[in-house]
């Protein structure tokens, strides 16, 4: 019984340390679709919010691609950012920058006349100090 209870110890901080070296590299939350009469006729709407790794709204130095397309987005001081859209699948990968990890997406359906929003948080690199 002790030995079971070591090597179950043994396995539980060897993961543990494993998953605290890959670190969490960022995320991303999405609502599901509501219907919207302000959102033109054969359109989608996308609500973006950014939050930094501080848990603060981002609110500059964003870019993210959106299938072939790239987009530099004007955020709001609440961190937020909307457009419209063809209704499509797309995917996303949101850039912030260099010091903090981008945050792809998968594949995600925008239906015509409804608004998806999309919480995006980044997460910091961690850089290793020189000459410590």
């Amino acid at each position: 019984m002790t030995r079971q209870l070591i090597i179950l110890l043994i396995l539980f901080f060897y993961t543990a340390s494993l998953s605290a070296q890959k670190g969490d590299q960022g995320s991303y939350k999405i609502s599901r679709a509501k219907r919207n009469k302000q959102v033109q006729e054969g359109k989608a709407k996308l609500i973006v919010q950014f939050i930094g790794p501080n848990g603060k709204p981002v609110t500059s130095q964003i870019k993210f691609a959106m299938n072939t397309d790239s987009v530099v987005p004007v955020i709001d001081e609440t961190g937020t950012y909307s457009m419209q859209l063809k209704a499509a699948k797309y995917k996303f990968n949101f850039v912030a920058p260099t010091w903090w990890y981008s945050v792809p997406t998968d594949s995600i359906r925008f239906k015509a006349g409804k608004v998806r929003t999309l919480q995006v948080r980044f997460e910091a690199k961690e850089y290793p100090l020189k000459g410590f």
